[in-house]
């Protein structure tokens, strides 16, 4: 499905293409392997494999990616969102919102900058985020905050690394912490939900 998704973007930019220098794109594309792409004048983009996988772009930008067997996944992104919807109801959602220190159930590091966040429709949140402190401090703050903490270090020259795993309440929290060359740390939370 990679590879599909890798070609659906390559038909949309070479259609994108042809609408800059005032093409109206009607082709179809034949790959050695048999897979054919068909870009069409409103700038939709159609791949089918040779397994029979057909992917879909419309003008507007959503995918559909449709099985041999018939299934299908539907993405659609608002710029901020990205969600993937299967012929059989189950959603899954992305999206760059902020996320708080209830989301992950664990506080930020005190003074950390934030850097990025991702939160996966109610199923996990991530954040980034960075200190100027050493990571053997950070690391001793996050030590007692993680129940049932498996920790796991190396050292590759002056860089080292910690992955702290364990339970929090409503979950499973992973804490990876990064020292940097420059001095610092670099902090990823992640916190997936336990399923009840």
């Amino acid at each position: 499905m990679v590879f599909m998704m890798q070609r659906l973007l390559l038909c949309a930019l070479l259609a994108s293409a042809g609408f800059l220098i005032g093409c109206t794109p009607n082709v179809t594309v034949k790959s050695k392997d048999g897979a054919t792409a068909q870009i069409g004048a409103d700038g939709s983009v159609v791949v089918k494999e040779k397994d029979g996988t057909v992917a879909t772009s419309s003008s507007k930008g959503d995918i559909v990616v449709t099985s041999p067997d018939g299934k299908t996944t539907t993405v659609t992104s608002d710029g901020n969102k990205v969600e993937a919807t299967t012929s059989d109801g189950k959603k899954l959602s992305m999206n760059s919102g902020t996320v708080t220190e209830e989301d992950l159930g664990i506080p930020f590091y005190p003074g950390s900058s934030h850097q990025s966040d991702m939160k996966m429709d109610g199923s996990a949140a991530m954040s980034s985020r960075k200190t100027t402190d050493p990571i053997e401090k950070v690391e001793a703050f996050y030590k007692d905050k993680i129940k049932d903490n498996r920790a796991v270090s190396s050292t590759d020259g002056p860089q080292k690394t910690v992955m702290m795993i364990g339970d929090i309440a409503g979950g499973k929290v992973q804490v990876m912490l990064a020292s940097q060359t420059e001095g610092g740390t670099t902090i990823s939370i992640t916190k997936s939900l336990t399923k009840p």
